[in-house]
């Protein structure tokens, strides 16, 4: 048959039969199990596996991970076994194959024990909050390789610096020892009224200030300062300050009373005491005590404070001693200098000092003493006062007569 220039065959096709389960053909045998593979990194001194040849027992194949940058790694197919050295590189091919990529992996779950991660998002681990979308920390390569709190080290209230500088902001550090610390800016706590404390955190605990206003009778009497100051080794070296004078509006009036409990006691004027007790002044105390003892609080100074009564200031005293018939016999300076003495007559002598003082910054206070003459009563005066010396006249009438007498020189630079 012919249609438009093409031939058509038709032909009638018999019918055929359905094959038969089970026919000629014969089912083949089951294939070797697959190699089990492992990936490490590369290390000499380890045997590394290809066991595609074996036909029977358990197969290994290795596959090693070489490190080429913070982000960036090969991966090698072990071609051959044998033990890893320096001679046989991953760059030799004929034990090894390099990858041209790796194939990325997806689990919800990881056991790996003794692993070595290495952190390819950017090199950084981040930490997700329970929405999965806002960062609560990280671990990262760069120059912070911890923080916590923000989506970035920049903004972090708490990180770590890759040369172990730590940013904390409102910390709470507790039970520490903090070695060869440098602090730039001011640590100051807050002056607070005497019964008033701290809480730490909202476990209950609270911590008293070391800086505390204790109102005398007009204000309050009732004795809290005494639970302000405690008496624990942990107050070894623990510096506090007691004002007596006014706060929250109040001005106090008479003294105020600190008792120390049985066998603990302040330290002051080179005695012990058993109770401190402040006028209308600022007292400064250091705790004592070593590793299993707490001895007490040391005075470390007083200041008056707005006092009611004129106290006065303290003298400044540059040098002192003992003169008799011209030789010095005891002398004391604040600097360790050293001065000396003369005879230069009966009963007139000169004391040099170490050093040039113009003689309007200094006075001089002088007392006879009867040592030298027996029991006559001997007087001692200023003669002259140079910058480099004074002179000194004795005696007991007036006329002068060889003795003895004490001295001051006090300082009147900063007198106004």
């Amino acid at each position: 048959m012919k249609i438009q220039g093409h031939i058509v065959v038709r032909r009638r096709a018999k019918n055929g039969n359905d094959g038969k389960p089970g026919g000629d053909g014969n089912p083949g045998k089951d294939g070797l199990p697959g190699c089990i593979l492992r990936q490490s990194e590369w290390a000499t001194g380890v045997e590394y596996r290809n066991d595609e040849s074996l036909t029977s027992g358990t197969r290994y194949l290795d596959i090693a991970i070489v490190t080429t940058g913070a982000n960036t790694f090969n991966a090698y197919k072990c071609l051959k076994t044998h033990v890893s050295s320096t001679s046989i590189p991953v760059t030799n091919t004929t034990y090894w194959q390099k990858f041209n990529t790796l194939q990325p992996v997806y689990t919800p779950f990881i056991i790996a024990p003794n692993a070595i991660l290495h952190f390819m998002q950017g090199n950084q681990l981040l930490i997700m909050k329970s929405d999965n979308k806002t960062v609560a920390a990280g671990l990262v390569g760069g120059n912070y390789p911890l923080w916590v709190g923000a989506s970035t080290p920049s903004s972090a209230p708490f990180k770590v610096s890759i040369t172990g500088i730590m940013t904390a902001e409102g910390a709470i550090v507790k039970n520490s020892i903090l070695q060869n610390v440098k602090i730039t800016g001011t640590v100051r706590q807050p002056w607070s009224r005497s019964g008033i404390y701290i809480s730490v955190g909202g476990s209950g605990e609270t911590m008293s200030f070391d800086n505390i206003a204790a109102g005398a009778s007009g204000g309050w009497g009732d004795g809290s300062i005494n639970s302000m100051v405690t008496w624990t080794l942990a107050d070894s070296g623990r510096i506090m300050r007691i004002a007596n004078w006014k706060f929250d509006g109040e001005t106090f009036t008479g003294t105020v009373d600190v008792t120390a409990p049985s066998g603990k006691y302040f330290f002051e004027d080179g005695i012990q005491k058993t109770k401190l007790t402040l006028s209308r002044e600022v007292i400064e105390l250091m705790g004592y005590g070593d590793s299993s003892n707490f001895y007490g609080w040391i005075v470390l100074n007083r200041v008056d404070f707005m006092t009611t009564k004129r106290y006065g200031s303290c003298k400044k005293v540059l040098f002192s001693g003992d003169v008799s018939n011209g030789t010095m016999i005891l002398q004391k300076t604040f600097d360790g200098s050293k001065l000396t003495s003369s005879r230069i007559s009966t009963g007139y002598y000169q004391v040099n000092l170490p050093y040039s003082i113009p003689h309007n910054e200094y006075t001089i206070h002088l007392t006879g003493y009867t040592c030298v003459r027996g029991n006559n009563i001997i007087y001692a005066s200023v003669s002259v006062q140079n910058t480099n010396y004074f002179t000194v006249y004795t005696g007991d009438d007036s006329s002068p007569n060889d003795g003895g007498f004490t001295y001051e020189v006090i300082s009147t630079a900063d007198w106004v």
